[in-house]
């Protein structure tokens, strides 16, 4: 058993499983895993009974990804106004375009990437560094009442041009046992003052008895004020799978935090498929979602879209595949950019409202 009290940190190192038959984080401890500079050296990975965060406790991973300019997703150095890391998109634009995406929606198992150096003036401390990984695993419960941060580092000088990180990535498995609690889960990108802002990072449950619906889940871009077009980070993904409901494909949620003009949250492989399914997809606060060539978006034959925010959503079908699921299909608060050798599947009947 391992039991994390109050003013004590423990500290994970490697990237293999922790096996523990229960962990408790009490009020006032923290878990964190070490730090990673150009490599996935450190990670938490814990295998467990039970996992409880208990209100006041902390699994705290922020700023423990890629430093500045590493990671499959760094942002572009740059002599003034760097580019932002991307992770579930791309990062937000500088100078040139920010970094790209990567990771997996339903297996999120990546730091995020660092963003990009100012090369060009005297502030150049360093683009900010992305969010780390949270990997639990039970048999019986987890149950979240405290806060599991995954976030990246947003940049501290306001005079700089750096960029800043992306998002890390929580999973979260309780497999045929329980998820429970009212707690915070996040993996949200850097924010930036002249460069660009990190992507959002990824964050998937799964679980068979309990729910979700207590716990809040942020994976939202980081936002800019350098006045290039796309300089906010991209939307993070939220992957939630009820395994004892009706639905087989689970949930996905994209939200741009209604952000001025983010960047898009492309789709790209999952689970090694071109093609993700879901019987619920929500797009949130002026998300711009893409689905580029040789990609395929799809619904369940029951499946739902909706989306909501101050900001309409995009869902941008870039000679890419959306497949509704059904003949008849309603659009909702979305809007649709259907582009020169985009494909609608499936649809017959299509009402946009």
């Amino acid at each position: 058993n391992l039991t994390i009290g109050n003013g004590a940190i423990y500290t994970l190192y490697g990237t293999g499983t922790h096996t523990y038959d229960t962990v408790t984080v009490q009020s006032g401890g923290i878990l964190t895993h070490g730090a990673n500079t150009n490599t996935q050296t450190n990670i938490i990975d814990i295998s467990a009974t039970e996992v409880t965060v208990d209100a006041g406790g902390s699994v705290d991973v922020q700023g423990k990804g890629y430093t500045s300019d590493n990671g499959p997703g760094g942002g572009d150095p740059e002599y003034q106004t760097a580019s932002g890391a991307g992770h579930a998109g791309y990062g937000g634009n500088g100078n040139n375009s920010g970094g790209a995406p990567y990771g997996d929606v339903a297996e999120p198992d990546q730091l995020g990437s660092g963003g990009g150096n100012d090369t060009g003036t005297s502030y150049n401390d360093g683009g900010s560094t992305g969010g780390g990984v949270v990997k639990m695993f039970a048999t019986g419960t987890i149950a979240v009442n405290g806060t599991i941060d995954a976030d990246a580092d947003d940049l501290q000088s306001s005079v700089g041009n750096d960029g800043a990180g992306a998002g890390g990535s929580v999973w979260l498995d309780a497999g045929t046992g329980t998820l429970a609690g009212t707690g915070t889960i996040t993996a949200d990108g850097g924010n930036a003052f002249s460069g660009g802002a990190g992507s959002g990072g990824r964050i998937a449950v799964y679980y068979s008895e309990g729910a979700a619906s207590g716990l809040n889940f942020s994976a939202i871009g980081g936002v800019s004020s350098n006045g290039y077009s796309f300089d906010d980070g991209g939307a993070g993904t939220i992957y939630i799978d009820d395994d004892n409901d009706s639905d087989v494909y689970g949930a996905l949620i994209v939200d741009g935090a209604d952000a001025d003009e983010p960047q898009y949250t492309d789709q790209i492989q999952n689970l090694s498929s071109n093609t993700q399914t879901y019987d619920s997809i929500t797009m949130r606060g002026g998300v711009n979602y893409k689905i580029s060539s040789g990609y395929t978006l799809a619904l369940s034959s029951s499946g739902t879209m909706s989306g909501s925010g101050t900001t309409q959503p995009t869902l941008a079908i870039d000679t890419g595949t959306f497949d509704t699921g059904s003949t008849a299909f309603t659009l909702s608060g979305i809007t649709l950019a259907y582009h020169e050798g985009a494909n609608l599947n499936t649809v017959q009947d299509m009402t946009m409202t």
